[in-house]
């Protein structure tokens, strides 16, 4: 019955953390997506993913500079 309750415990935290995560991408916002370099021209700390090419880009000294994206 324990290890039960102890999955079921961790199912809940689970959810909970879920929960937590939904409320802060609400809050902040998703990074936006391109597929491509951008070309916008927004403040420095905008931040941009590529999604054709795997890259992130951030908008820093009023320039693009990017990261490439890898598992």
């Amino acid at each position: 019955m324990s290890e039960v309750r102890t999955r079921l415990d961790l199912i809940g935290e689970i959810q909970d953390q879920r929960r937590r995560l939904d409320h802060l991408e609400r809050q902040l916002g998703r990074i936006p997506t391109s597929t491509g370099t951008p070309t916008t021209t927004p403040a420095d700390g905008a931040l941009v993913l590529d999604t054709a090419n795997d890259k992130l880009f951030a908008r820093s000294g009023g320039v693009w500079k990017s990261a490439t994206v890898s598992s």
